[in-house]
């Protein structure tokens, strides 16, 4: 029997999203900041019980306050004196830890951000908020934006993508009623089986590791036992290499400083599922290298295993690029180094302007095939820092001969043992401290606008892991710098462009007024008649600001990263093909 369908057509210029986790709710939001509407769909009702990710990195807190919603959601968080600290321990049993990272909390972080004014630092704190509480957080403001049609229960069942539109089916499970909806453009933030992705024929490049994770989330308030060698916000313990391999076996992860907590267990290949309960794995893991250590679990809130992949889409979009990928759905990574969900957030942020200005007629034809472009390299660098942070860890038991006897004795060896673990964790501290990973990446695409006489001798900076280096070099995140009255320069930046124009010698009073130099009038000019959206930030006396972003004029794109550069106020520059190549409709000059 013919399957007979009746098809919803969408308002003109709305844009169907699927998937309705952290990346397609954050997507919807970008896209409603920049005043485009979207219709989300997601097949489950209820948003996730479960604290699966919650480290939300600096560089997405950045993108947070842009969206004006960075306090709110801090709010929700864990408080902001919670200590950051990792420990290193052979087991709770024993009388202390072997090494500890003494991470910021956010408290911390945010002096170090006041102290070390200089460009290197990012705007805001990083923040742990679990996900079944931002989840939900972010259902609500979606819920209630006038332009997010929020439909749950509604599930992606395939897609055919057109020259001009795209026809997804879909299954509305609380109705049991099957429809197409048409849509210009469709986003598939649907997770590692994403149904768009399918739809689509797109292959995944990688695939799962080779060791199994059994994943325990638990409440406890056995805060006497849990903080027997003091708070942590991650506990990592080597196992006895005659049982486990001789690697890191497992970890205990505060989710909220208070009663909910996450142990993984790192299993080798022949484990036994049936052997994989609850409090027999706490209890195993807690005791490290020793005897179980049993806690007093007050509740199991779940229980799973899987299997940790590495996996990056062959291509992030469709043929008639009307069709593309986010979060999960085109990359998949390992927990360490925190990235995962953050990579995907961080793909709605760029994506979002991109649609937005495609669909509102100032982004040019090449601007969306720059998505996959910028983004896919920035995804396969964060995938690679992930397993060298994991290596990190499970080289411990290749560095150092881990004995369980030895570890806990109070003679020569036990001391010298316990001194070379502390020094091999000290010297591989990268796991949560490469801000270089997290916001020194360059976006090589064609909206990256050169400016021969000042990117040549100006060239970009090297790429360091471990720190970010302040750079305007197009294609850069432009460096954070608060300005003499206090404020963060990317609080003046507007929702499209932004040219930051410092003004010294060449501001010429006018009455009341400035007289607005010759560069910034003519791009002002050309972004009129473009209907390009620009504001200009003019920063008069700011030496400090200008000593950091060292360039007179400096267009920042809607996502907070350098577009082109110069050393001139005076000097007439081609402004509209410069206007015109950021914003997608030209190619390179």
């Amino acid at each position: 029997m013919e399957d007979i369908r009746t098809i919803e057509i969408l308002p003109k210029g709305t844009i169907l999203i699927s998937g309705g986790g952290p990346v397609g709710l954050v997507l919807a939001l970008v896209l409603a900041h920049h005043g485009q509407r979207s219709i989300l769909i997601e097949q489950n009702i209820e948003a996730t019980r479960y604290p699966k990710m919650h480290l939300v990195i600096a560089r997405t807190m950045e993108i947070f306050r842009q969206l004006g919603i960075a306090d709110e959601l801090r709010s929700k968080g864990v408080a902001e004196d919670e200590p950051f600290t990792v420990r290193f321990s052979s087991g709770f049993g024993s009388a202390g830890s072997l090494s500890t990272w003494d991470l910021p909390s956010v408290e911390a972080f945010r002096q170090n951000i006041s102290l070390n004014n200089d460009g290197t630092m990012p705007g805001e704190p990083w923040a742990r908020i679990p996900s079944n509480i931002m989840e939900p957080w972010l259902r609500e403001k979606c819920d209630v934006n006038p332009l997010i049609d929020t439909r749950y229960g509604w599930a992606v069942e395939g897609l055919v993508e057109y020259e001009d539109t795209v026809e997804v089916h879909v299954h509305d499970r609380a109705s049991n009623i099957r429809k197409t909806i048409r849509s210009p453009y469709v986003v598939g933030c649907d997770g590692a089986w994403s149904a768009v992705r399918k739809g689509l024929g797109v292959e995944l490049e990688g695939g799962p590791l080779h060791r199994a994770v059994a994943l325990t989330h638990f409440k406890s308030k056995d805060l006497e036992r849990l903080h027997r060698q003091g708070r942590f916000w991650h506990t990592f313990f080597p196992t006895d290499p005659t049982t486990n391999n001789g690697s890191v076996g497992g970890a205990i992860i505060a989710q909220d400083g208070k009663e909910t907590w996450t142990v993984h267990d790192y299993l080798g290949s022949d484990y036994n599922a049936d052997d994989v309960t609850a409090e027999k794995t706490v209890a195993r893991v807690l005791g490290g290298m020793g005897s179980a250590y049993p806690i007093s679990i007050d509740e199991v809130t779940a229980t799973s295993i899987f299997t940790p992949t590495v996996a990056l889409a062959e291509t992030w979009s469709g043929n008639h690029q009307r069709v593309f990928l986010a979060g999960d759905a085109c990359h998949q990574t390992i927990p360490s180094g925190g990235y995962g969900m953050n990579m995907g957030l961080a793909d709605a942020w760029d994506l979002g302007w991109k649609l937005a200005a495609t669909v509102q007629g100032w982004g040019g034809t090449h601007l969306l095939k720059t998505y996959e472009q910028e983004r896919r390299p920035v995804a396969a660098l964060m995938q690679h820092w992930s397993k060298v942070h994991m290596m990190k860890l499970m080289g411990l038991s290749t560095a150092v001969k881990l004995d369980p006897v030895v570890i806990e004795s109070m003679d020569e060896r036990g001391i010298a043992l316990r001194e070379e673990i502390d020094q091999y964790i000290q010297q591989n501290d990268d796991h949560n401290q490469s801000f270089g990973v997290e916001m020194g990446h360059r976006y090589e695409s064609s909206l990256a606008v050169l400016n021969e006489q000042v990117d040549v001798e100006k060239a970009a900076p090297q790429f360091d892991s471990r720190n970010y280096i302040p750079t305007t070099f197009p294609g850069s995140r432009v460096p954070h710098v608060a300005l003499s009255d206090g404020s963060a320069i990317s609080d003046g930046f507007g929702k499209g462009f932004t040219m930051v124009a410092f003004l010294q010698k060449e501001a010429v009073a006018v009455g009341d007024q400035f007289q607005v130099p010759i560069a910034l009038a003519s791009f002002e000019e050309a972004a009129r008649q473009h209907s390009i959206p620009l504001k200009s930030l003019c920063l008069m006396n700011e030496t400090h600001a200008f000593r950091i972003w060292d360039a007179c004029l400096v267009l920042v794109r809607p996502d907070g990263f350098s577009a082109w550069r110069s050393d001139s106020l005076d000097k007439v520059h081609n402004a509209s093909q410069v206007l015109l190549q950021a914003t997608g409709h030209t190619s390179p000059l």
